[in-house]
């Protein structure tokens, strides 16, 4: 993956973020704003492999913008970035985000580890395949992408309330929250991120807990890559 589109409304900003890309090997391509790329890529003659984009600008942004990104270009690696930590991890419909200021090692890291997300063996290994057949049989392509999305927004939220129970020594909040995200991403076959939250649950608050939430939450992630391939955002 070497082709990058760089959304960006700050002029600085895009002048940094392409000699840090291009210093990393990259082909960067920039735009304005979101409604200048979305434009960009309907008359372009190349398709990006990755697209980094600032969630903080004028016009179409977040969630919205990545939905109209997908359209476009429904094989490329989504990645967010600001200034600010969103509210949940990464926001919906993006592949993984970085908070600024970060440089081009971080963004390839960031890169690969989504690229090997996407991956089709990565699939059984995360989502149970018997359990997603049998729910893509009782309802629409589109309600399933619906189930699954609400699904990983409820896992993100609880999971930042369980970094908040870790901070007060909130033992059984904790235990709850990993309970809750267990129940549901049992039900939807996300055989990692149930397992993980199981562990956490029996575990409670320990020395090891915010080690194992970085793994939940990257498997959070890696969930929502062979999510966001399977059901690109409509």
């Amino acid at each position: 993956m070497r082709s990058v589109l760089l959304i960006d409304d700050d002029p600085m900003s895009r002048e940094l973020f392409t000699l840090l890309l291009e210093a990393e090997g990259y082909t960067v391509h920039s735009s304005i704003s979101g409604d200048a790329a979305l434009h960009q890529l309907q008359t372009a003659p190349w398709q990006p492999d990755a697209i980094l984009t600032d969630l903080q600008m004028p016009g179409l942004t977040g969630s919205a913008l990545a939905a109209a990104l997908r359209r476009q270009c429904p094989q490329a690696v989504l990645l967010g970035m600001s200034a600010t930590q969103p509210a949940g991890g990464t926001p919906s419909g993006f592949h993984a985000f970085l908070l600024k200021p970060f440089d081009g090692g971080q963004f390839t890291l960031a890169l690969n580890g989504c690229a090997q997300a996407l991956q089709p063996q990565a699939t059984s290994q995360d989502l149970d395949e018997s359990v997603a057949a049998a729910l893509a049989a009782s309802m629409t392509s589109s309600q399933l992408s619906q189930l699954y999305a609400l699904c990983i927004r409820d896992a993100r939220k609880r999971a930042a309330a369980m970094q908040q129970s870790i901070a007060s020594a909130d033992d059984a909040a904790f235990r709850s929250e990993a309970h809750a995200i267990k129940g549901g991403a049992s039900m939807l076959g996300a055989r990692t991120v149930a397992a993980l939250a199981r562990q956490l649950e029996e575990q409670g608050i320990n020395q090891d807990a915010s080690r194992r939430m970085d793994e939940i939450m990257a498997a959070v992630t890696r969930l929502e890559g062979i999510l966001l391939l399977r059901f690109p955002a409509k």
